[in-house]
């Protein structure tokens, strides 16, 4: 499909992801290319100790339309996409994980709604590769989520597209470093006036590696942040 159009900055943190980065970032590439639109890949490999920062720049240093960013050390999820926006170009910076690389289906479906809102929420059905104890948090992080902040999404950890005003012209500015900066992300666009539209984007499950959220000291961290933002910055506003 032609759309020279659309205008993204597809942003993918990575950290010690050596298993899958170089197909996650070439599969990116692909389907960019057969959509034919205007954009720029950026991955933000946020200190990782293995070998990906190598493969990286091995096989991706030399093509234009990839940036890639290293982080001389671990700053966190929400940190590593933040620089990405930071660094990010086109009119829209879409945020994905990088066990979940892209495809033109979901190229297409993000591309279709850019003129009806500033944020492009991603939503799920199920978990997959999820363990009970994590599907047991996700829940109780999205009723936090929605109760304590009023905001009623499907899914607040999902792909999120946005348009690069929101952060450069209606200053929204993130402080979470860590998962939570996605939901928070989402609170502050709305505290804003954004306007959200949300589409199914569907879930791949893992096959190497070991998910960041799956870490107890990664739930933690990011209850930590949800009530921390809630107790200062939101409530003082």
């Amino acid at each position: 499909m032609l759309n020279n159009q659309f205008s993204v900055s597809v942003v993918t943190p990575i950290y010690n992801e050596e298993e899958i980065v170089v197909q996650a970032t070439q599969q990116n590439l692909d389907a960019l290319n057969q959509l034919q639109c205007n954009y720029e890949i950026i991955v933000v490999n946020d200190g990782s100790t293995d070998k990906s920062r190598g493969l990286l720049e091995k096989h991706f240093a030399h093509f234009e339309k990839i940036k890639i960013i290293h982080h001389s050390k671990n700053e966190g999820f929400g940190r590593a996409v933040m620089s990405g926006i930071e660094h990010a170009s086109k009119d829209y910076v879409l945020c994905i994980p990088s066990d979940n690389p892209l495809n033109t289906s979901i190229l297409n479906k993000f591309s279709s709604v850019t003129k009806e809102a500033d944020v492009i929420v991603g939503y799920r059905y199920g978990r997959k590769g999820y363990t009970p104890m994590m599907r047991l948090n996700a829940l109780v992080f999205h009723i936090l989520v929605s109760t304590l902040f009023q905001i009623q999404l499907r899914d607040f950890n999902w792909i999120h597209m946005y348009s690069r005003k929101i952060f450069a012209e209606r200053k929204v500015k993130v402080q979470s470093t860590g998962i939570f900066m996605l939901a928070e992300t989402l609170i502050r666009a709305k505290k804003e006036g954004c306007t959200f539209q949300e589409i199914f984007v569907k879930q791949t499950a893992r096959t190497t590696g070991v998910a960041t959220a799956s870490k107890i000291s990664t739930m933690l961290k990011t209850m930590k942040e949800l009530l921390v933002f809630y107790f200062g910055d939101y409530r003082k506003n």
